[in-house]
């Protein structure tokens, strides 16, 4: 495969995890706020029993719980970011008549500073080589 199309294949593959932990975070966010509003008014209303309640009211702090270890909203950050810097290369080879070497050494710069900045999930320690 060529490195355009490489690199097209690896800025569409970033976006797309992107896009996922952003939705992720979203519905988290939802489901958070979902979950406080229902217990609110059901516990106003007596329109359920107390255990029902008591679950719905979990929620907000389950979902907090979750988004703290799985860290959606940070890990779509990262992969937007990889997938703008990887664009770039790509126009660069492109538009600006950057040779396919330059850009090769540019993608390994870019790769091995991303595997640098990614966030694990929770505390653990992200594996080594995970290639981004």
């Amino acid at each position: 495969m060529a490195l355009k199309e490489d690199l097209r294949e690896a800025v569409s593959s970033s976006q797309r995890l992107a896009l996922w932990n952003y939705y992720a975070a979203y519905t988290l966010a939802v489901c958070s706020a979902l979950g406080s509003v229902a217990a609110a008014i059901l516990a106003a209303s007596g329109g359920a029993e107390r255990g029902v309640i008591a679950v719905l009211a979990a929620v907000p702090a389950a979902v907090l719980a979750a988004n703290a270890v799985m860290k959606f909203d940070t890990r779509s950050s990262w992969h937007w970011r990889k997938a703008n810097r990887l664009m770039a290369l790509l126009r660069a080879l492109e538009y600006e008549n950057a040779t396919e070497a330059h850009i090769a050494a540019k993608w390994t710069e870019i790769d091995a500073q991303m595997e640098r900045d990614f966030q694990p999930f929770g505390g653990l320690t992200p594996p080594q080589g995970r290639g981004g």
